[in-house]
């Protein structure tokens, strides 16, 4: 696994046409697990830590108040991506808050048309709309397999990080 943080560069942020960004609702539940499963059994084992926050999102994310985002393309969950807040750290005398950015993914038939870079947009936004103008570290972790996805973090300013210089919490998910 990697570990990655950082925050918001001048990525690419250009958009798909017709997808809609929208916050949790209930009735998109389902389409949270799906997403998330099935690209995680094509290439990895869904970990019961997984099963966990992907068939509870309301306790694993929102009641400790995070969110999950939703990309939509008429009317079909096409893409998602969890904001999970962690306890605030601090560095050098400085509070900072800390959010994971996770379960991330774009169903396959529509990947390639920048529906990641808008969650990630819409989850930073989201972050910095609730962090009070309190300095903030989004982390994430991935895996070295995930190409475009460690490519395109980068892309967004994120820097791989090890225990040596920057402690984070270890994620359940």
């Amino acid at each position: 696994e990697r570990r990655m943080e950082g925050s918001r560069s001048e990525a690419s942020s250009s958009t798909s046409s017709g997808v809609k960004i929208e916050e949790y609702k209930e009735e998109y539940k389902q389409a949270f697990y799906d997403l998330n499963a099935k690209w995680v059994q094509e290439l990895f084992t869904l970990e019961p830590e997984d099963e966990k926050i992907l068939r509870d999102p309301k306790s694993y994310v929102l009641d400790k108040g995070g969110q999950v985002i939703f990309a939509v393309l008429e009317n079909v969950v096409v893409g998602t991506i969890a904001i999970v807040p962690f306890p605030d750290i601090t560095i050098k005398g400085e509070r900072i808050k800390l959010y994971e950015l996770c379960k991330m993914t774009v169903s396959g038939s529509h990947r390639g048309q920048r529906i990641a870079q808008k969650l990630i947009d819409a989850s930073i936004d989201w972050v910095k709309s609730h962090s009070k103008g309190q300095k903030t570290i989004y982390f994430l972790e991935t895996n070295s397999k995930l190409h475009d996805a460690v490519h395109l973090y980068h892309k967004y300013g994120f820097q791989d990080t090890t225990h040596e210089n920057l402690t984070l919490p270890s994620s359940p998910f």
